[in-house]
């Protein structure tokens, strides 16, 4: 069940029981679980500044082989990063997926004020 089926009932049901300032707020809370959540996340390269392993370096250790050693990153310019931005995957799937969703939404926005009038 997607989200555009559950959010009516959810916003609905908080409308009814503690106003109208009730959904929002529960956005809001979501929000703030979500950003701690993300706090929580390390990424792979940052893990040997807290002393950690990643999984690749552990199964290399009980292997008995080398792990790699990770490059310097350098920094780069703004059309540096269009560059890296481009020739990345998971990059390139942001910008299409952000271009769509823009599109999409762009589409039905007038759909969306014609279909509360009537």
């Amino acid at each position: 069940m997607s989200a555009d089926k559950k959010a009516p009932p959810i916003g609905g049901s908080l409308y009814t029981h503690f106003g109208w300032n009730a959904p929002f707020l529960f956005c809001i809370s979501l929000c703030c679980v979500d950003l701690v959540a993300r706090l929580f996340v390390i990424e792979q390269r940052d893990l040997p500044k807290y002393g950690l392993e990643s999984i690749k370096d552990q199964e290399a250790r009980e292997a008995g082989v080398e792990a790699e050693v990770e490059e310097e990153v350098e920094e780069l310019s703004l059309f540096g990063v269009i560059k890296a931005l481009g020739s990345n995957r998971r990059g390139m799937t942001g910008v299409l997926m952000t271009a769509i969703f823009g599109l999409v939404d762009g589409a039905l926005d007038p759909t969306y004020a014609n279909s509360s009038i009537t």
